[in-house]
């Protein structure tokens, strides 16, 4: 049966429970607890228990966004692989025709066993590495921060199979802050960087292939670390691309432990609106 949740009061022991739980616990809840305490009356966020008559298997905020059709699971809590079917089919019979994005901690093979079987796409493991000690600074002249001269070359060499791409960075300059490497008036590499009250975060970084990769990507760290003080510096790498962990590794950044993750993604059929079914 799913419940919606109005209120964590019978739930704290159950979710304590996952705190620190190195196959269940949660990546987002182990980058902020905000993520699900804050949850209930959020904005565009439900909360729904798991229950098999008294018993509760678990516990999941999702973020719906109607209009886009899109979810993401914000939180999932639950050892059981039970847990996880129902609360599939309970999204699959509400939300159908929805993309869906998790977010999941690696060892938590119940949910990766229903992804696998809904045949989701799901990509590598990821770790978080980051930066807290000072770097010394020398201004190069060859990095600078994105202007209007080297737009149009930055937006060519952009990536292109990602959610912020060249156009929608420039367009969220609330957002991210852009570096730039530029050789003889050719843009050859660059880090897109989001910045905010949480801290800074390296999105995407790329440097021209015939070009010495850890040599300008040192060079444009450095200047977006110096660019993005006094925060603190996080990046997302696919635990098997050794050349970028070396590349951070080279300036100091360290894994940050608990946060590895796995992002999965997955899209329903055709919707049926059935929301009297919610109990």
């Amino acid at each position: 049966m799913i419940k919606e949740i109005n209120a964590w009061d019978e739930y704290i022991n159950f979710i304590n429970s996952f705190m620190e739980d190195e196959s269940f616990s949660d990546p987002h809840m182990v980058y902020s607890q905000d993520n699900l305490w804050k949850a209930l009356g959020g904005k565009d966020q439900k909360v729904f228990a798991v229950l098999q008559g008294d018993q509760l298997l678990g516990i999941f905020v999702l973020m719906v966004l109607i209009e886009d059709q899109y979810i993401e699971m914000i939180a999932a809590l639950s050892r059981e692989k039970k847990a996880y079917l129902e609360i599939f089919d309970f999204i699959e019979t509400i939300y159908t025709g929805y993309k869906a994005d998790f977010v999941f901690n690696p060892n938590n093979d119940a949910l990766r066993a229903v992804l696998e079987e809904k045949s989701a796409r799901i990509d590598p493991e990821q770790m978080v590495m980051r930066l807290e000690k000072e770097l010394p600074y020398e201004k190069n002249q060859e990095v600078q921060l994105l202007s209007d001269e080297y737009a149009k070359q930055y937006l060519e060499i952009h990536s292109k199979d990602v959610y912020w791409t060249g156009d929608k960075v420039i367009k969220a300059s609330h957002l991210f802050r852009v570096i730039l490497a530029i050789k003889d008036g050719e843009v050859i590499g660059y880090v897109d960087v989001s910045y905010g009250p949480k801290g800074s975060e390296v999105y995407d970084l790329l440097v021209k292939e015939q070009y010495e990769f850890q040599e300008y990507g040192q060079l444009l760290l450095r200047e977006a670390i110096e660019a993005n003080k006094p925060d603190k510096m996080d990046v997302f790498l696919e635990v098997c691309d050794t050349k970028s962990i070396t590349l951070y590794e080279s300036l100091g950044f360290e894994p940050v432990k608990g946060h590895n993750s796995v992002y999965a993604t997955y899209k329903w059929g055709e919707r049926i609106d059935l929301t009297e079914n919610i109990q």
